[in-house]
């Protein structure tokens, strides 16, 4: 990966007909009674951190104030983790998460010998106004997991291009169920982040595309007929998405009991995210769990130090670095990272 520039080692590869109809049809059905859903936005604070800084042009100054910054423009997105942390939460998405064909297209599309499959995602959209300007998903570092907590730090981390010997290998391939055409592209900065993206354009019903997320910087536009795309009464931070029936013909937003708004499944627009980390070799697979091989708290602050020193920035040490909000705001606001050709095509 070009660092400055955040250039992915290899190309997005586009794929069709990912799934059966059969398949497509129990899938639903699978959704439906795996249970609610989350905001995105609600776990994806790292990455928000990031969002909102791109658009207000300056630091926030906590994950409060970040929160404040994002209520006016909570998007219906939700979220449900079908694998997570090497291990397929229900015998229903195994598919999903062991497939042994995308396994040897994974091996195929990272160059690799062994891949690990870390997680599935499952993303349910409906209708909604877009607002970002382009993000990368939160890379993982030897000694810094994908633990939430650290979301915020890995994303400065990425962007400063300091800590490359110690990023772990990870790709993904991300798919879509979506029938309806009222969908903006999907947008993808492969080719560095001052240069226009690529777009994926609907339909994309049953597409996918193999890629690595966490050096690329990606988007998905404006979802739903425009005058349905009007910020959604009452959608908090608490509200959820779950299915009506088993089937998964029929959808609802909550809080509570209180219903915000219904939808058919045609509305959704579904994208499953499957992640995994890839290995050429038995030995850097154990690289990765061997205590010596850490990136440990105090040499990631005496890079960063190093580096800000460099630059004339003073950087004093907290006493606990991944809590100490003055320590957050000075990382953040000196590795900022973003595409600087954005059409405002939403």
């Amino acid at each position: 990966m070009n660092a400055v520039n955040m250039i992915p080692d290899f190309d997005p590869v586009l794929e069709k007909q990912v799934l059966s109809e059969q398949r497509i049809a129990q899938l639903y059905k699978d959704l439906a009674g795996f249970g609610e859903y989350e905001l995105i936005q609600k776990e994806s604070i790292g990455v928000m951190r990031s969002v909102v800084m791109a658009n207000l042009g300056r630091q926030p100054q906590s994950d409060d104030e970040i929160m404040e910054a994002i209520r006016p423009s909570l998007k219906p997105g939700f979220r449900l983790r079908l694998a997570d942390n090497g291990c397929s939460l229900s015998p229903c998405f195994d598919d999903l998460f062991y497939n042994p064909q995308w396994l040897a297209k994974a091996r195929q599309f990272m160059g690799a010998t062994l891949i690990k499959p870390q997680y599935v995602l499952a993303n349910l959209c409906v209708a909604a106004a877009a607002y970002d300007r382009g993000h990368i998903d939160t890379p993982c570092y030897r000694g810094f997991g994908p633990d939430q907590s650290t979301s915020w730090l890995r994303q400065a981390m990425a962007r400063s291009g300091l800590f490359e010997p110690w990023r772990r290998n990870f790709g993904n391939f991300i798919f879509w169920l979506y029938r309806d055409e009222y969908a903006g592209n999907f947008q993808y900065w492969d080719r560095g982040i001052d240069l226009p993206p690529k777009n994926i354009a609907n339909p994309y019903h049953n597409s996918g595309l193999w890629a690595q997320n966490t050096k690329l910087f990606h988007r998905a536009l404006s979802l739903g007929r425009p005058e349905h795309r009007q910020p959604l009464a009452g959608l908090d931070f608490d509200s959820v998405l779950d299915a009506t029936d088993g089937s998964g013909e029929h959808w609802q937003i909550r809080n509570g009991p209180q219903v915000l708004a219904k939808y058919p499944k045609q509305s959704l627009r579904i994208l499953f995210h499957w992640d995994f980390e890839a290995f050429d070799s038995l030995e850097q697979m154990r690289l990765v769990e061997d205590p010596k091989q850490q990136l440990s708290v105090e040499q990631m602050f005496e890079i960063f130090q190093s580096d800000l020193n460099g630059k004339g920035v003073e950087l004093s040490p907290p006493t606990d670095p991944l809590q100490d909000e003055n320590f957050k705001k000075l990382i953040t606001e000196n590795y900022q990272l973003s595409p600087l050709v954005v059409p405002e095509n939403y």
